[in-house]
């Protein structure tokens, strides 16, 4: 099965027949079978393919792929036309490097597996060290450049020129539609700019995704994997901020770059949900910080009246004390004075009595402050 016409035989027969009644057909298991189609890029049903089609529900089928998919590049191809290479901004030109540069390793790898299987228990014949598996490759979909970050081109070996073809026309149409468009790095988008608004787009290929079981060398046992198909149908995915993802497909009749109305519609969409979005978060950022503000406003008052109420009860304190203060000092004083009354009476003082009655009356005078509050006028002689 590895001529034109197996392959598309294989294909008519994979959409046609269920997979258990194609294994006696073919004489092979079912992960075998699988596997051939993957191999030759020949896009399998989902499993919910065979109850749409019993029920007669209308269902997508999707076209078989250029069977070529490591194949060398046209004349007509606009990447190896230096005339038609000229359209593409440096950023997509530093991008098609990248992405040329993954599929001579991919073109490499899919060679030394395939010699290894003509050869098996020998050493690949290659000067340059490899790195990297053709089947783990192909199991996690033939995606080019995979990372786990964001990224504005996600497409496998056999649709990434298409893909970076899109994405280019999409930067053109979006700057001819004045908005200030730029590929960063942190992003991983084409962002998308006007009205201080942005939108941010992708361009994708649909996988598809099954579980198969393998039987590992090292120790026989089976295992389940999740093995991913490229399935060639490439789309376009803008997202607002806060407003989802809206997505412009591959169809059965027209292809994306055949819906350029609908995936400029759709930006236009998701760019006015962004400006709605920033003038209602504007919106609650004014009401935020006036609430802030207020709370600041009502904080910083009950801190003022705080503060006014423990100086007013320091005052009262210290006109309690200077009260106290001031009776000490009359107390004082009368008890000198009854003193000097008996020595007037003929009581005989103490030795010292007169140092001890000026440091007393110093003491008192130094407790009274009303000298300082309201001063005595002085007796008229």
């Amino acid at each position: 099965m590895t001529n034109k016409v197996d392959r598309d035989a294989l294909y008519a027969d994979v959409w046609a027949t269920p997979m258990y009644q194609l294994i006696e057909k073919y004489g092979l298991s079912a992960e075998r079978l699988r596997k051939s189609c993957r191999d030759l890029h020949i896009p399998l049903p989902e499993r919910a393919y065979w109850a749409k089609k019993r029920l007669g529900l209308a269902i997508e089928v999707p076209p078989l792929p250029n069977p070529d998919v490591l194949g060398n590049t046209e004349q007509s191809d606009p990447f190896t036309s230096a005339a038609l290479r000229g359209r593409f901004s440096d950023q997509v030109k530093a991008m098609i490097s990248r992405y040329e540069e993954a599929e001579r390793k991919a073109r490499q790898l899919k060679a030394r597996f395939d010699w290894e299987q003509c050869h098996p228990g020998k050493r690949y014949p290659s000067a340059e060290l490899l790195w990297g598996n053709w089947e783990q490759f192909s199991d996690e979909g033939m995606i080019l450049c995979a990372t786990h970050k964001k990224s504005a081109v996600r497409v496998s070996v056999s649709t990434w020129k298409r893909g970076i073809s899109i994405l280019q026309t999409l930067m053109d149409r979006l700057a001819a539609a004045d908005y200030v468009v730029s590929l960063p790095q942190d992003e991983g988008r084409v962002v998308a700019e006007r009205l201080s608004a942005r939108v941010r787009i992708r361009v994708g290929e649909k996988i598809d995704q099954e579980v198969v079981t393998k039987r590992k060398s090292w120790d026989s046992k089976l295992r389940e994997y999740r093995v991913r198909t490229p399935t060639g149908r490439l789309f376009i995915a803008v997202e607002g901020p806060g407003v989802g993802e809206a997505r412009i497909s591959d169809g059965l009749e027209q292809k994306v770059e055949d819906q350029w109305d609908l995936v400029m519609s759709a930006v236009a969409r998701q760019h006015k949900q962004a400006v709605d979005a920033n003038v209602e978060h504007e919106r609650w950022r004014r009401d935020y910080d006036a609430q802030v503000q207020a709370r600041a406003d009502e904080e910083r008052k009950r801190k003022e009246a705080e503060q006014k109420a423990a100086e007013e009860q320091r005052r009262r304190d210290d006109l309690l004390l200077e009260a106290e203060a001031w009776q000490s000092a009359a107390l004082v004083r009368r008890y000198v004075a009854e003193l000097d009354r008996r020595k007037e009476h003929g009581a005989s003082p103490n030795v010292g009595y007169e140092d001890w009655r000026a440091w007393a009356l110093k003491v008192a005078d130094s407790l009274d402050v009303s000298e300082v509050r309201v001063p005595r006028r002085a007796e008229s002689s």
